[in-house]
């Protein structure tokens, strides 16, 4: 029977068992051949060359990839943004270059005039908070695309997405003192960037490829690895486009290289990248999407744009060999804490802010702050947590008969005297709660350092928290596939993208609304306030994580790939 007609014959059956009694397994044959077909498809692909078969060494060459060029376009483009305000609206100035010069070099009277200051900053900000709302409604809905169309088409339409952007930049750079609303058309890449689910989506997709391809143990390892690897990116970028710019004496040419560099990468994920979900899994995703839709639109949808969050609402259950129902809060309140986690975290360029003010940095000092900051997350999370992570999960449990006295112990044939071992997501929750607390100390301690090295030496022993994220998701996952069942593995983006909603909502729009209106209005009288109120937000983070519960995994359990 071909895979096509099982699946049409499930859909099917999945539309009758709508109308039977919930406890008549009548699509429970088709389900079974299902399952037979997506192993016969993952065996096929393990015969498949080691290019052709989807691996984690893939995502760790795209995303450092894809950081370095996010970021070495960063400190080019507030110039840029400068240097187009003083064109197009200039305060009694002139420029010295016309736009088809190959270099931009402007006064620095202008630079410094508030009225240009005051531009830029608003520009920066309605850019960043309209890229944050337009991705509020976009990231969701790419993680569940995702798991219906499969991860490299999706990622195909980001990085597209992405190729756009310099574009966009280039085009009101040489034109946009000939088309109306001049600089305000850089308006375009927030519209673009949000499209495509700004820079949360691509590491989310990111994720479930890898969600995909490994067992549960594996996960926090490999998610920190990734995001030691993006952070590596980060902290390299803004080095190399300064030496870019440096060489070519063109502040446009890391623009240029941006374009064809992402041409590239588009390039690779469209036809080299392999697929890691299986047809039967994205079927079966597709399947349920319909049912979902089928379901929500008899019902109504006045608040279809809150849909990626349904996915984070508490669960009901019922404990084996008891009718009770109640509802499962723990993926819910590991969402409350990771929103609260990333809105702390937004305060971020607020406390750049405040060291230019109390140390009196420039730019070029806070560039290398960056860098450095940046690589020492990095090498905590590809360096050191990863063989943390694999000592503790694989050390071997202790027995009952281990522990107990010589005289005490009893024949190896009593097996339940053996101590279960834990499940190696307490570990990942563990793991997460003392990242939470590091955070805690770091926000103690930054308002007290009294020059600038002790505040780069507390923010970077702070990167001992960095394997936060990469835990939240490990357990994230577990909790859903204990949650939805056999499906989890499949509709791994459907969670993450939800995750990544509140990401957008928390660290893209509200964090820096709320801590740059604080910073604003407290900057004269105690600008240490932003730490206190961040210290506020991780606390309350930490004890929201504290009710949290993964229980342990079943002594026969295996862990199984895709």
């Amino acid at each position: 029977m071909s895979q096509s007609s099982s699946i049409h014959r499930v859909a099917s059956s999945r539309s009758t068992s709508r109308r039977n009694p919930p406890d008549v397994p009548v699509n429970q044959p088709e389900d079974e051949e299902l399952e037979d077909e997506h192993e016969q498809a993952r065996k096929v692909r393990e015969q498949l060359p080691l290019w052709k078969r989807p691996a984690p060494w893939w995502l760790l060459v795209l995303t450092p990839f894809s950081a370095t060029v996010l970021s070495f376009t960063v400190s080019a483009q507030v110039e840029l943004f400068t240097e187009l305000v003083c064109r197009i609206d200039p305060p009694e100035y002139q420029p010295s270059h016309s736009f088809g010069d190959s270099a931009f070099a402007f006064s620095p009277s202008c630079s410094s005039d508030p009225k240009v200051q005051a531009t830029v900053t608003r520009l920066t900000t309605i850019i960043t908070v309209l890229t944050g709302i337009i991705a509020f409604f976009t990231v969701g809905r790419w993680g569940s695309f995702s798991d219906r169309h499969g991860r490299t088409r999706t990622l195909g339409f980001i990085t597209f997405g992405q190729f756009l952007l310099p574009f966009i930049t280039l085009i009101v750079v040489h034109y946009g003192h000939l088309l109306p609303g001049g600089y305000w058309l850089l308006l375009g890449e927030a519209v673009v960037s949000g499209f495509v689910g700004s820079s949360v989506t691509e590491p989310a997709v990111y994720l479930a490829y890898l969600s995909d391809i490994t067992t549960p143990d594996q996960r926090a390892g490999y998610f920190s690895a990734l995001q030691g690897s993006m952070l590596a990116g980060i902290g390299v970028g803004p080095l190399l486009g300064s030496f870019i710019i440096q060489k070519t004496g063109n502040l446009l040419s890391v623009f240029y290289l941006a374009a064809l560099l992402r041409f590239i990468q588009s390039g690779v994920v469209w036809l080299i990248l392999p697929e890691s979900l299986t047809q039967v899994q994205m079927q079966r995703a597709i399947m349920k999407h319909e049912e979902e839709a089928l379901a929500s639109t008899s019902t109504g949808r006045p608040f279809f744009f809150l849909e990626p969050l349904l996915v984070l609402l508490p669960a009901k259950i019922s404990r084996p060999g008891s009718s009770k129902v109640h509802r499962d809060w723990n993926l819910t309140l590991l969402a409350v804490s990771y929103a609260l986690i990333f809105l702390a975290a937004s305060s971020l360029i607020n406390q750049f802010y405040y060291a230019l003010y109390m140390f009196q940095w420039d730019a070029e000092y806070l560039g290398y702050c960056i860098s450095v900051i940046g690589l020492a997350r990095a090498l905590f999370l590809t360096c050191i947590l990863p063989p943390l992570i694999r000592y503790f999960k694989h050390r071997p449990p202790k027995t009952a008969n281990e522990t107990a006295h010589p005289s005490e112990r009893e024949p190896l044939l009593h097996e339940s005297t053996r101590r279960r071992p834990s499940s190696p997501f307490l570990f990942d929750l563990r793991l997460a709660r003392v990242s939470v607390f590091i955070d805690i100390l770091m926000y103690v301690t930054l308002p007290l350092a009294p020059s600038g090295a002790l505040f780069i030496l507390f923010t970077t022993i702070g990167s001992l928290g960095a394997g936060l994220t990469p835990a939240v998701n490990a357990v994230a996952l577990e909790l859903y596939r204990r949650k939805v069942g056999k499906d989890a593995r499949a509709e791994s983006g459907k969670l993450l993208g939800g995750l990544s909603v509140v990401q957008a909502i928390f660290a893209n729009v509200l964090g820096p609304l709320m801590y740059g209106s604080i910073y604003a209005s407290t900057v004269a009288t105690s600008p240490r306030t932003i730490f206190f109120v961040a210290l506020g937000n991780a606390t309350a983070a930490f004890l929201i994580l504290a009710f949290v519960r993964v229980s342990p995994v079943p002594e026969d359990s295996e862990n199984t790939t895709a």
